[in-house]
């Protein structure tokens, strides 16, 4: 699983790496509306780079950052680039939901995926039914309600992370595949898959 493992993720200010994979986004947390524009002006300017293979990770947060009214704008300029790069869109979500499911809805062919997924069984139903695609780390996977979360995540919509956790891919696969009753090999294959679904092109 490396090279899903490589995947760098940059904001706009910083330098595009030399060399692998990159995702390029305002994250909620670090939204200044009086640097917003500018950014997603160097967005534009990258968003057809062959290495860039997302955008994001963006979105909205509602215990984090400026004002609901100033991220809601900057979200949606970045669904836009997303829309005129024909790229996913990495979404990073906390107790803004029903924004969140409001957009979907405009942009129901768009791919989108939602970091570290913390959602309820029945939640994570309700957004793969939208398309979305639904990624969790060790961290959603903790305790009782973490095996009912990762259990409720249709198969075909499940993607795997590390984000900022220190530990190994190979030990959130571990984890998962212990949990889901698969073997590690079973689960790589099919996670495989969703990330180039959900990408739109192979990296293999």
């Amino acid at each position: 699983m490396g090279s899903l493992s490589a995947i760098h993720n940059c904001f706009p200010s910083e330098v595009i790496p030399d060399n692998g994979y990159f995702s390029m986004g305002i994250h909620p947390w670090l939204l200044r509306e009086d640097s917003m524009v500018d950014e997603l002006e160097t967005m534009l300017s990258v968003i057809h780079h062959t290495r860039l293979l997302m955008i994001g990770e963006c979105g909205i947060d509602k215990t984090k950052g400026p004002d609901l009214n100033v991220q809601l704008t900057a979200f949606q300029r970045q669904i836009d680039l997303s829309q005129i790069a024909s790229k996913p869109l990495v979404v990073h979500c906390v107790r803004a939901f029903d924004e969140l499911i409001r957009l979907k809805k405009s942009h129901l062919s768009q791919q989108w995926a939602l970091h570290a997924f913390h959602g309820s069984p029945q939640m994570a139903i309700q957004l793969c039914r939208m398309g979305f695609y639904l990624s969790v780390g060790l961290r959603q996977m903790e305790g009782d309600s973490g095996m009912v979360r990762l259990r409720g995540i249709p198969a075909d919509r499940l993607l795997l992370e590390t984000d900022d956790d220190p530990h190994p891919i190979g030990e959130v696969f571990g984890k998962a595949a212990a949990i889901l009753g698969m073997s590690i090999e079973a689960l790589e294959a099919r996670v495989v898959v969703n990330v180039q679904t959900f990408l739109g092109r192979s990296l293999f």
